[in-house]
């Protein structure tokens, strides 16, 4: 029964939603009409949109907050309004003398982010690090240097920041444990882990990723560091998600035994919460792709292309032998 109202509800949220995309539509076509019969100024129309729109390239990409810079037509429109003796902060969607407030004088709804372009999709930038200052780096970079060798192990983390016009910036993390070949003379990389889930910030990403390598590590190490002052840190091994702590037996001090009780379950609820939070973030993106469909068929919305990856040099195009255009010339 209750999952039949859930999804009455459910149905009913979408039937709203594709009700007010086609209001929305509606409301397109009436102001395009009205457009169209005025005087000249709506020739002129085109030709201020295009001088409004901005290149991708020339967008500027602030902190994490997900802010970009203000578009070129607010700008245009605050020296208009300013030359016309108005106020040149004022809204230039607003009540302040433009064509497209006079049909009802209602306030209809407008998308998420107004004056940028919303279909460039996601920008992705790549960071590599080998630097940690929380706990979960110190103690992982001390136990492999402790059985590896200071000069043969590293920690580096591979960093990428997600970016969009619309929608909350977030960081994805892995981090790579690599050990010095000598007969390669090369870095190797020994083992890869994941953050369990995207975060808000680069630091909370690179605590997940490192806290996942060392409880890996310290299972995989663990005769060795079996009778050490740390050996009720939790250990996992690889790929599993349930960790293990050393036994109590034997411990007289009622006060450990209890904070090592109490570790146990906070860690316990640690990995629920990140793994809940990295379900939710795959509903979320779902939720987003569905959203941008029905927005580009009522309403014209260009969709999200795919990923741009900055920073990388695509591939050059394949072509035959002789061709001219993978041919080698020389300056005149």
């Amino acid at each position: 029964m209750a999952r039949t109202k859930r999804t009455a509800r459910k149905s009913t949220g979408c039937r709203g939603y594709r009700q007010w995309l086609e209001r929305q539509a509606l409301l397109r076509q009436q102001r395009e009409q009205q457009q169209a019969e005025e005087v000249p100024q709506a020739e002129e129309a085109p030709q201020a949109e295009e001088d409004a729109e901005e290149d991708p390239e020339e967008v500027e990409q602030h902190a994490s907050t997900g802010s970009g810079e203000v578009h070129q037509s607010h700008q245009a429109g605050a020296q208009q309004r300013a030359a016309a003796g108005g106020d040149p902060s004022g809204d230039p969607d607003g009540n302040d003398g433009d064509d497209e407030g006079d049909e009802s004088r209602a306030p209809s709804p407008q998308p998420p982010v107004q004056g940028v372009d919303a279909g460039r999709g996601w920008v992705v930038y790549s960071y590599v690090s080998d630097e940690g200052d929380d706990f979960f780096h110190r103690h992982l970079v001390r136990l492999l240097r402790g059985r590896y060798g200071h000069a043969r192990v590293r920690v580096e983390y591979h960093c990428w920041w997600w970016t969009h016009q619309r929608y909350d910036n977030f960081w994805r993390t892995q981090v790579h444990v690599r050990v010095r070949d000598l007969h390669a003379r090369a870095d190797r990389v020994k083992t890869v882990h994941h953050a369990i889930t995207d975060r808000e910030t680069q630091e909370a990403g690179i605590a997940d990723a490192a806290r996942q390598a060392l409880y890996v590590y310290r299972h995989r190490h663990y005769p060795a560091i079996r009778h050490q002052a740390e050996r009720w840190y939790p250990r996992r091994r690889s790929g599993e998600a349930a960790c293990t702590i050393a036994t109590l037996a034997g411990v007289a001090d009622p006060q450990l035994a209890s904070t090592v009780q109490l570790v146990g379950a906070l860690s316990t609820e640690l990995t629920a919460v990140l793994q809940e939070n990295h379900r939710l973030r795959h509903h979320l993106e779902t939720a987003r792709f569905t959203i941008e469909a029905m927005e580009e068929h009522y309403m014209g919305r260009p969709r999200s292309h795919s990923p741009r990856r900055q920073g990388e040099s695509p591939p050059h195009r394949m072509t035959f032998y002789g061709n001219a255009a993978s041919r080698t010339t020389i300056d005149p």
